[in-house]
């Protein structure tokens, strides 16, 4: 209670560094979730004394609350307790106080394992800010095996159909479409590409899938991989797209014709040939 209440640094320091101690242990975890360690360090990452720690305080402050977030994480059972005790929140605050790449790398792990739950939970997440974290972070992480585990992420929220138009909203679709040719493995690339899938299962995000340049980054992918696996994937997401072509120039006659040129005239004309076309060439080769 005393390092509760205290309002300066060294206090919370021992704190995090502690509790960070007691989530090394798989058998503590639950414990930890039940004793309130995240409501308390959500009580830190918000508060406004904070603001007041020295830099390396800070950094040791957030590297602990996401060492100790991300382990905590790995025990399934205790995940919905967490997103109810707001660690979405704290994940989020700590992005934004640390960009270090090991604290990236730890957020984006805790924020894979909190999407990794029960389906009816998944809403949940997402109320809770996850897509706006999970998309800054494919915008400033670097390392593939960093992104790989938001991709993950991504992928796994849009089980959740009736966001889907949200999660487009916010960026998902552009954060994914950008990592299709940064993951280096194939079964990173696959959890990017079934993410832009059931994207597409929502109409209305077929616009701005394409205008987020889907269609190149698709065609790179399908000839730099020897995957029939991404192949598949990369034409389903093409075949996805077809029966909306014909529909934008209907949808977007009121629109500014410098907006929507893409979707007009020969210029739309050319962009479904080149999708027909990508069809048949990605069928011939899987």
């Amino acid at each position: 209670k005393p390092l509760l209440s205290s309002d300066t640094e060294i206090p919370w320091v021992i704190m995090t560094q502690a509790l960070q101690n007691c989530a090394l242990f798989e058998r503590t975890l639950p414990l930890l979730v039940d004793s309130g360690t995240v409501p308390i360090m959500a009580k830190l990452v918000t508060s406004k004394f904070i603001k007041t720690f020295s830099p390396n305080a800070l950094k040791a402050v957030c590297r602990c609350v996401a060492k100790t977030m991300c382990n905590m994480s790995n025990a399934s059972e205790v995940r919905k307790y967490m997103l109810k005790d707001g660690a979405v929140t704290v994940l989020a605050r700590v992005l934004a106080m640390d960009d270090t790449p090991a604290v990236l790398e730890l957020c984006a792990m805790a924020l894979m394992n909190l999407t990794s739950i029960n389906a009816n939970h998944k809403g949940m997440v997402i109320i809770n800010g996850a897509v706006d974290a999970l998309v800054r972070l494919a915008e400033i992480i670097h390392s593939p095996d960093a992104l790989a585990k938001v991709a993950t992420g991504l992928c796994e929220l849009t089980e959740v159909t009736e966001s889907l138009e949200t999660m487009v909203q916010k960026g998902a679709h552009t954060a994914l479409i950008g990592m299709l040719n940064t993951l280096t493995l194939p079964n990173d690339q696959e959890y990017a590409l079934c993410g832009l899938c059931n994207l597409l299962g929502d109409a209305a995000n077929h616009r701005p899938v394409v205008e987020a340049g889907i269609m190149a980054e698709l065609e790179k992918l399908a000839k730099a991989s020897e995957s029939k696996k991404i192949k598949g994937l990369c034409a389903k997401i093409l075949s996805n797209l077809t029966p909306s072509l014909e529909s934008y120039a209907h949808r977007d006659a009121h629109l500014d014709p410098e907006r929507t040129v893409s979707f007009d005239g020969g210029r739309r004309r050319r962009n479904e040939g080149h999708l027909f076309g990508g069809v048949r060439q990605l069928c011939e080769r899987t």
